[in-house]
């Protein structure tokens, strides 16, 4: 399917594409809130500030798709992949990115406020900036992640590893700890501070030990 039959089509008031095939398609600033586009193949797709307000996009192929100041807001993206994705400067306030691949992805300054991303793997991605205030990254994956100058107040990181993510001026004020303790100390982790290393050795043990009891359940 073409872009200008995917918007001819919602136009006239479909909105269920589900399993459509859009490899490469582009829109800029095109309204495609509600639309349904779940198991879809969007593969290299640019949809720079698109509107997919509450857009369902469960299951879809979005590998290297360009979603720049794209609006995600309360959007279905669970189990979507979104591997080296470019989502920067997005808006996922409330969306749905449970388990989720965003391995390698761009997120920088995106607004995932309140966000629903536990169990995602963002291996490697890159946050620098994003607001996660009150997101929910329970088992989350973030190895090699940059987080640096996330807003991670009253997250939740319960059984995250940790290994290798940079979160230098992280503002982890109210967020509970992969330890499932609440960090109420120094607002930020500063950089080479010998107490945050201390810090991220404890919960990368709790990390292993919740990893192994959950893989027991």
């Amino acid at each position: 399917m073409k872009s200008e039959e995917l918007v001819q089509q919602y136009a006239a008031g479909t909105r269920d594409f589900s399993k459509a095939t859009l490899v490469k398609i582009k829109l800029h600033q095109t309204n495609l809130s509600g639309v349904a586009l779940c198991r879809a193949c969007l593969c290299e797709a640019e949809l720079l500030a698109v509107n997919l307000y509450k857009a369902d996009l469960s299951g879809a192929d979005l590998w290297k798709a360009n979603l720049t100041k794209a609006d995600l807001i309360e959007a279905n993206l669970a189990r979507a992949d979104l591997t080296e994705a470019n989502l920067s400067e997005a808006m996922l306030i409330g969306a749905n990115l449970y388990e989720t691949t965003l391995a390698g992805g761009k997120l920088l300054w995106a607004n995932m406020t309140g966000a629903n991303l536990s169990r995602a793997m963002l291996m490697g991605a890159n946050l620098v900036g994003a607001n996660l205030a009150g997101a929910n990254l329970f088992g989350a994956i973030l190895l090699e992640a940059n987080l640096a100058g996330v807003n991670l107040s009253r997250a939740n990181l319960t059984g995250v590893d940790l290994t290798g993510v940079n979160l230098m001026e992280v503002n982890l004020k109210g967020a509970i700890m992969p330890d499932g303790k609440i960090y109420y100390e120094n607002k930020y982790f500063p950089k080479n501070n010998k107490e945050t290393e201390k810090q991220l050795s404890t919960h990368k043990i709790s990390h292993r030990k919740f990893m192994l009891e959950r893989s027991l359940v």
